[in-house]
């Protein structure tokens, strides 16, 4: 497991590192591995800060990381390893100034047009982005490792802590939306004068974080049909980031594509092209056509095109996307496997079953050997497949494939969840036809 995480988190890096924009960029991992990720490019030679063993370490010096960017003015990349030890023992609150410090020394450290990563530990990311939400929106999605000293059954509860979302509906997501509902609706009240005119930094950096947790809070309401409230959500997250970030920042962009995601599960596919469209334009521009993100933009746009019925664009937009994720995830990777489903399931609508199977089994052979036999994202690819047998006329096999799904199914979501049913239908329905 760690190894599989560890090998897409060196994908992401060699990205960032060859391909990526100059700005900030923030490495997760264990205090231990950091100088070991970064001796990867020892041979491009980047400008190296390492805060273990310096002296007066745990004090964050904005002039002293200054000096040493303008002493290697000649670099275009550096790395900052051990950026938690200056924040030791220190509690993430907007008042101490040590986490405050960073806001105030983001626009001096971007003004120099570098690629500076940041490593740091997860606990330290994390009060960063609590603490000094100004600096923590520059950074470009963060790259996580995994902690390889942790064994594998202790990743594997890690990940599926981290799949809850993905993969448990209204209960969890209902009681914590419940939770938090006087935070969501403290943001909601907050006033466009505050936004258009905050009086300080400190109000910046509040509703930023205001910003961050109205995106995340949206995409519950989202997974659990709330539409409306989603995007009122949304929208308050968007008005907060064009503002203070503006418009072509990579944060706003997610945003627009967010937004796009939800007109699209509307059904209302004019508004969420014209979201995922405004998302493109940024990423393309600020990260470039060839970066993750870009691809995904892609394939959401394809998404829409195909449930239209525009088998044409849709493929054009799936290859769009193909093309970076197997040139820059790997031919192995989650998203990669995504996007041959995606494939698959226009070619089926086409008729044309034999490709629709050639790429379902593409994205089989990723999905059961890096997810496993029992993953949610696997049990999609059986279904899909039997739905492809059985407009084949082959019954016994789409029978097969789709016992294979249900199984998965009533395993991971229960026998009462619409996927399960779904499942349970199809097969129903195969059964009457033999």
């Amino acid at each position: 497991m760690a190894e599989l995480n560890n090998k897409y988190a060196y994908d992401d890096f060699n990205f960032a590192f060859y391909n990526g924009a100059a700005g900030f960029y923030i490495i997760t991992a264990a205090p231990y591995m950091h100088r070991r990720i970064a001796d990867n490019f020892t041979a491009e030679n980047p400008a190296v800060y390492d805060y273990s063993g310096k002296e007066n370490a745990n004090t964050f010096s904005p002039k002293e990381l200054f000096h040493f960017i303008e002493d290697n003015n000649e670099k275009d990349v550096f790395f900052i390893l051990n950026f938690q030890i200056p924040f030791f023992g220190k509690s993430a609150k907007t008042a101490q100034p040590d986490y405050f410090a960073l806001n105030l020394c983001r626009d001096v450290l971007a003004s120099y047009n570098k690629k500076i990563f940041f490593f740091a530990t997860e606990q330290t990311e994390h009060n960063i982005s609590i603490a000094a939400m100004d600096f923590f929106d520059y950074f470009f999605p963060k790259i996580v490792f995994v902690d390889e000293k942790k064994n594998e059954t202790d990743q594997q509860i890690i990940k599926l802590d981290e799949e809850k979302d993905k993969i448990y509906y209204s209960d969890e997501i209902e009681e914590r939306l419940d939770r938090y509902s006087d935070k969501i609706e403290e943001y909601c009240c907050i006033e466009e004068e505050t936004i258009f005119n905050p009086p300080d930094k400190k109000t910046e950096n509040y509703l930023l974080v205001a910003a961050r947790d109205l995106d995340n809070f949206a995409g519950l309401y989202k997974k659990t049909g709330k539409y409306g409230k989603a995007l009122e959500l949304y929208e308050k997250a968007l008005q907060i980031r064009e503002k203070i970030l503006g418009v072509e920042h990579a944060r706003t962009a997610d945003t627009y594509d967010n937004i796009g995601g939800v007109y699209d599960d509307m059904g209302n596919y004019n508004l969420a092209l014209e979201y995922f469209d405004k998302a493109k334009a940024i990423r393309e521009k600020i990260l470039g056509a060839e970066h993750p993100d870009t691809a995904s933009t892609y394939n959401n746009m394809a998404n829409v095109y195909y449930v239209q019925g525009d088998y044409e664009s849709a493929l054009e937009y799936y290859y769009k996307s193909l093309a970076i994720f197997e040139k820059v995830l790997g031919l192995e990777h989650p998203d990669t496997a995504t996007t041959y489903n995606n494939m698959a399931s226009v070619y089926n609508a086409q008729g044309d079953y034999e490709r629709a199977l050639e790429y379902h089994e593409k994205a089989k052979a990723i999905r059961e050997k890096v997810l496993g036999v029992e993953h949610p994202d696997t049990a999609t690819t059986y279904n899909n497949m039997a739905n492809v047998y059985d407009a084949q006329g082959d019954y016994d096999r789409a029978l097969e494939y789709y016992g294979k799904a249900l199984a998965i199914r009533e395993k991971v979501f229960g026998k009462e969840h619409p996927k399960t049913k779904t499942t349970h239908k199809n097969m129903t329905i195969t059964l009457g036809k033999k």
